[in-house]
């Protein structure tokens, strides 16, 4: 599926894209303060975690960013940044919601 862009935008496609804009900061925000920091060190603490388990969740975001070397051969493969994204940011959205499932599942 290809998102398209336009040259020229009406009013209300532009206020339609600030809102979602607006949602998309709010819960990027909100993502990052969940799944990062005190917040994830504090539920791995209630959860039993040792040390080392602690510091390999503090491990994991940088050797994540390894994962962005690819995307540029994905970017030019399928020639659409826009399109990338948005799968790209559904698909990690949907695993964090997996992944905060997973202690109430057991």
């Amino acid at each position: 599926m290809r998102f398209k862009s336009k040259e020229n935008l009406k009013e209300s496609e532009v206020e339609k894209g600030l809102k979602f804009i607006l949602f998309d900061g709010v819960t990027s925000h909100l993502m990052g303060v969940l799944t990062g920091g005190v917040f994830l060190v504090a539920v791995a603490l209630h959860l039993g975690a040792s040390n080392f388990q602690i510091g390999l969740l503090a491990a994991i975001p940088p050797l994540v960013q390894l994962v962005q070397l690819p995307a540029i051969f994905i970017i030019e493969k399928i020639k659409s940044r826009k399109t990338v994204s948005i799968y790209s940011a559904f698909t990690g959205r949907l695993i964090w919601f997996i992944i905060a499932a997973i202690p109430f599942a057991f």
